[in-house]
This record gives structure tokens, sequence and C-alpha cells, in this order.
């Protein structure tokens, strides 16, 4: 969903209106740009995603392929039950279905890519021997 002037401004009508315009994979690969890489950091990268989520208004459909994109070969570890369809429907961008289903998501992603001491890098950094203390 994107947002444009609503044309019936007044009478009670919002300045602004949401209206469905597909997304290429062009625009997906372009909105998750900034997104931070969930080997870097997965708890900024479960809010990022949401943040993205909630400013392009994505529907069910929509979220998937962002999380895909981000996501890439691990996708099918964290993807769970996810089910963009409820009821026969895409679940809609304010659905709070939606939201659960995502939040599900960023658990599996924070579980996925936890932080691990990496001990090439503390090898790297340890004072070595001839260095004085």
């Amino acid at each position: 969903m994107i947002q444009v002037a609503n044309p019936s401004v007044g009478n009670n009508q919002p300045p602004a209106i949401l209206v469905y315009r597909t997304w290429t994979m062009e625009d997906v690969k372009k909105a998750v740009e900034g997104v931070t890489s969930p080997r870097e950091d997965p708890i900024q990268c479960g809010e990022d995603l949401e943040s993205l989520r909630r400013s392009y208004h994505l529907n069910g459909e929509e979220v998937q392929q962002v999380w895909m994109t981000v996501t890439g070969t691990d996708w099918h570890h964290i993807r769970g039950n996810w089910n963009p369809i409820h009821n026969n429907a895409v679940l809609a961008h304010n659905d709070q279905e939606l939201t659960n289903r995502v939040r599900g998501l960023i658990d599996r992603l924070t579980v996925r890519y936890r932080r691990r001491a990496d001990y090439a890098e503390i090898a790297r950094v340890k004072q070595k021997e001839e260095k004085p203390f």
C-alpha cells in the first residue's frame, strides 16, 4: 500500500488514503537496502523489518517477499509455520493476525542468528606474549 493525497478531502475525509500498488522484485530490493543484516545484529534486523512493514503498509505476501530477500537461503529455517494467507485471503496490512505472525518470524530470526563468540576475532585481539602489559 502506498499513501497518496485523497481526492475527496473534506467532509470528514482524511487528507491521505492508502492505495494498493504491486511491488516488483526491484522495489523489494531497494526497500531492504537499509535493513541491518541479520548476521550483524538480528534484533536490529527484526526491528528494521517491522519498521519497513509498518511504513510501507505491507500485506502478508509482501512481508514474505521482504523477509525472503533479507534472509536469503536461511528463509526455510526462519519460516516456521509462516503463511501469508488467512481464511483464503492475503493478510491485510493492518490485520492483527499479520502482526502476530511477524512476531513469530522475528523470534525465529533472533534464535537463528543469536550472537556467538567469534574466537577468530578474540584470538586476533588478545595480548601477544612479546607485548608489554
